[in-house]
């Protein structure tokens, strides 16, 4: 029967198979809706029902859990007392092996399974035994009492077990005076014991080292473990088999009291610093090691590839197993369907809606599948054996990931790492200033690394003050503003801006209770704020610098002609009531509140270049010398250095793809931030390596399509369409000066150096190559010059030395833009031609648009010597370039008046 609807009872009728009446489907759309109506009440009721009922029972099963005992795993956990329950907590921040807390390895699984196999074994060996004792005691219940010789057995057999335990307690006092021994060795030469067997529940692997008992240095083994790993070290503290990890070196016989006693009497600032830093003048590896920036904590984790021993062949020889890394290819210039390249690009945005569409209007067409592109644009390869994959790369494919360069240049601590290596190798004291006179290791701050865990704080706290003093004593200052990052922070996040007043370097307590006071707990990265920076009409501004590598050995840079400017829009202050205002310091341009708040100084219109009459004016200090001869060769500088530091770690691995035959071009789009002082030294913040390209997402502020087209041209992602104007001229001299040169050249050195003038060709919107350089350039001629930097060059780095004195580029010149315009170079009629060679690559492109000789001088003075297509070409050669365009300028003026009349 249907429900009561509208208060009276209807006779359910049944409905016809095809058409209903008129009152039946009303009454059924009113049962529907009275249905509906009460469906939520329903099932309210249901869910109040069963949610009480669920709390019943687990009220009952806690009660019973507590009162009579019976849930077997909060008893288990009561009984359990060794390493999973009673040892070791899981420390907070991750300074033990990346495996501690986690899973164990495959061999430790292995072992542990063995283990605990042998254990069952025994214990059902042990259960069949006593059943056959059982059921022999039953069957012999009526046999006679034991008669003296089974009495005499049974006290031989008690004395042996004693003569055991008195032979096995010798033994005990014996190692424990062996360990008594070893323990005070190890706090004399502040080193650590272990590592220490672990098979039981909760190990989590079949050992431990010392750093895995970092946080129970207090207890004895017996208390960690269930079973210690030697019956002599259960009542040994692990802080005297640890000193070092523990930070108990050469106080093996002083008490804990005693210790206890001496840091309540320094009060709660002596056991700060107590906390911070242990360690006295030369007392161990460590206390060295606390001079670094990084500490223990980065030398647990070196970055991904890296290999600071691998020493590179330093003759022709060593070279000849080894092909290139160019783009130079046996494919035609176009297939039958006819695309120039196939191209894969990454998920990213960016990535589908800015690169995806540029790589089709230079003629690439796009690969559906996971092999057989030649050309790959994604996130950067992670994993070095990524690299190693000849049947996924095509020989001439060009790949967006050098491997390791990312690890060693991109992570927040890369900068303080490779700062640490700088210092070292030009013979500077890691923490102290650098000299006003030192030209090198200025690419970025120095910076701290970090760490707190509770009441404990690890940094090199007194180097840390002493360097602030030594600050204060060149360049005196009120306060001083630090930068804290977290390690692995992104996007600005997380960052505390503090200021350090003179009364808080002025001794060691004041700087720790400074440092407990404002670290908060985890692992972070101290870094210097520049006090002093230049500045756009009064407001503080950094660079977004856009560089490429095109060649890791040997190394070849570009860099973009213009900075990326990203402007504050309020006026600078680095007043102390100042410092926490991340308008005026971090966010740049800014957020809706930086423009919109009252002490916004908004800019109109925004600068959107470095290299315009406009920025040289208003900068200050101001002037186009100052930006053009001072400002931007350091930001050139500042680039290569670091370059030329992070390549040392990684060329082992470029060589061994080279070795095994491996030819594809591997390149690299970085994008560091750089700030710049007032006495135009440019200071890198960090590096970011994801290779993000905008587009012209945010044209009004950074409008930038263009320059990011030329990147893809200038890698030689059309194939270098120019090059049919000067191939036979370049072939040519490469022969000739690999005949002169004394070391002469290999096959693939000499397709590096035509990769080179390829890609100098090709260079439009203001790229240009900042290394290799001639020695007119400042930072080329002091690093060359340096004992310290000359082992960091390889042969091929010479040979392309070599090559840019034999002074010679294809015919040139720029237009506008600072875009290279390719001229017909012939062959030489004063050199052999050059051998027959497989044909290259070619496109003929559209003839080049006049250029009004009013836009050759561009504005942005470039390298002398070195235009943007690597303009090593005489001066005669330059010359008949102009006299040709000045002459044909004249020719078309002279025809247009004739029009005209």
């Amino acid at each position: 029967r249907l429900p009561r609807t509208g208060g009276v009872q209807r006779q359910s009728v049944p409905w016809p198979p095809l058409v209903a009446p008129r009152r039946h489907q009303r009454t059924r759309r009113r049962h529907h809706s009275s249905t509906m109506a009460r469906e939520p009440k329903q099932r309210r009721s249901r869910f109040i029902v069963c949610a009480t009922l669920f709390s019943a029972v687990m009220a009952l099963h806690v009660l019973l859990s507590v009162f009579v005992g019976m849930s077997e795993t909060s008893s288990r956990s009561r009984r359990t007392k060794g390493y999973l329950r009673g040892g070791i907590p899981l420390p907070l921040i991750e300074d033990v092996d990346p495996g501690f807390g986690g899973a164990a390895s495959a061999d430790d699984q292995a072992a542990v399974l063995e283990e605990s196999l042998a254990l069952s074994e025994e214990v059902a060996a042990v259960l069949a035994s006593g059943d056959a004792a059982n059921s022999r005691n039953q069957s012999d219940s009526t046999a006679a009492p034991p008669d003296a010789t089974k009495l005499r057995a049974h006290e031989a057999r008690e004395e042996a077990l004693a003569g055991k335990e008195k032979a096995e307690a010798a033994s005990d006092a014996a190692d424990s005076a062996g360990l008594e021994a070893d323990a005070a060795a190890l706090h004399a030469s502040c080193g650590d014991g272990g590592p220490f067997p672990c098979h039981e529940r909760g190990c989590p692997r079949s050992s431990v080292t010392c750093k895995d008992l970092v946080l129970s240095c207090e207890k004895t083994f017996d208390k960690v473990f269930d079973k210690p790993p030697t019956r002599a070290l259960a009542h040994f503290a692990v802080g005297e088999i640890c000193p070092r990890t523990c930070r108990r070196c050469g106080s093996f016989n002083v008490s804990r009291e005693e210790v206890l006693r001496s840091q309540a009497a320094a009060g709660p600032v002596g056991q700060m610093v107590s906390a911070l830093d242990n360690c006295t003048a030369g007392a161990s590896d460590e206390c060295a090691g606390g001079r670094g920036v990084w500490g223990r904590i980065w030398e647990l984790a070196p970055p991904v590839g890296e290999n600071t021993a691998y020493r590179p062949p330093h003759d022709l020889a060593g070279y000849k197993a080894l092909t290139d890394g160019t783009s130079h290819s046996d494919l035609p210039p176009r297939d039958e369907k006819g695309c120039l390249r196939y191209f894969r690009v990454g998920d990213r945005g960016d990535m589908r809606g800015t690169v995806r569409p540029m790589l089709r209007e230079l003629g690439m067409c796009e690969s559906k599948e996971e092999v057989g592109f030649t050309f790959l644009w994604s996130r950067p390869w992670e994993k070095i054996e990524a690299f190693f994959r000849p049947k996924k790369i095509t020989p001439g494919s060009i790949v967006n990931s050098i491997a390791g360069l990312p690890q060693q240049v991109g992570q927040k601590t890369s900068l303080a790492r490779l700062h640490v290596a700088c210092m070292t190798r030009a013979g500077y004291d890691p923490l102290d200033v650098i000299p006003k006179r030192g030209p090198f290791c200025r690419f970025t701050s120095r910076a701290f690394a970090v760490r707190k865990m509770g009441s404990k704080l690890q940094l090199p706290y007194r180097r840390f003050r002493e360097y602030n003093v030594q600050l204060n004593e060149e360049e005196p200052e009120e306060h001083r503003i630090w930068i804290l990052k977290p390690q692995g922070g992104f996007n600005q996040v997380g960052i505390h801006m503090y200021s350090l007043a003179t009364a808080d370097i002025a001794s060691d307590s004041a700087t720790a209770a400074w440092l407990m006071q404002r670290v908060p707990e985890g692992t972070w990265v101290l870094q210097e704020y520049l006090m002093n920076p230049m500045t756009y009409q009064g407001h503080k501004f950094d660079l977004r610098v856009w560089a490429l590598v095109t060649s890791l050995d040997p190394l070849r840079v570009y860099l973009l002609g213009t900075g990326i400017p990203k402007v504050s829009q309020w006026n600078y202050s680095k007043a102390v009531e100042d410092v926490k205002e991340p308008c005026i310091h971090v966010l740049m341009p800014g957020t809706n509140e930086c423009f919109q708040n009252k002490r916004a100084n908004v800019l109109t219109p925004y600068p959107t270049r470095t290299n315009t009459q406009e920025w040289f004016d208003k900068v200050i200090p101001s002037g186009r010398d100052f930006w053009t001869q001072r400002a931007w060769p350091s930001v050139e500088w500042r680039v290569v250095e670091l370059l030329v530091l992070a390549r040392d770690a990684i060329l082992h691995v470029d060589h061994q793809l080279k070795r095994n035959g491996l030819r594809y071009k591997r390149v690299f789009f970085l994008s560091p931030d750089i700030l710049i002082d007032q006495h135009g030294q440019a200071t890198m913040v960090e590096v970011n390596v994801n290779g993000y390209m905008i587009g012209n997402l945010h044209k009004s502020f950074f409008p930038l399509h263009e320059e990011q087209r030329a990147v893809f041209r200038l890698m030689g992602g059309n194939g270098f369409p120019k090059q049919h104007k000067y191939a036979a001229a370049l072939e040519q001299q490469t022969a000739a000066f690999c005949k002169r040169r004394k070391a002469k050249c290999t096959p693939a050195a000499e397709r590096e150096i035509w990769e080179m003038v390829h890609e100098d060709m090709h260079c439009a919107m203001a790229w240009y190559r900042i290394f290799p350089t001639g020695e007119d350039r400042p930072h080329t001629a002091r690093l060359k010059g340096s004992p310290s930097y000359q082992r960091s060059f390889t042969f091929l780095d010479g040979v392309m030395f070599d090559w840019l004195q034999h002074g010679w580029a294809p015919l040139h010149q720029l237009d506008q833009n600072r875009s290279v315009v390719v001229a017909q170079t012939p062959p030489s009629a004063d050199l052999p031609p050059p051998k027959a060679r497989a044909k290259p690559r070619q496109q003929k492109p559209a003839s080049a648009a006049k250029i009004p000789e009013a836009h050759l001088n561009t504005m942005h003075r470039m390298p002398a010597g070195l235009a943007p297509a690597g303009g090593d070409a005489s001066a005669d050669d330059e010359l008949a370039v102009l006299r040709a365009r000045i002459a044909e300028l004249e020719r078309k003026g002279q025809a247009e008046a004739g029009r005209g009349r």
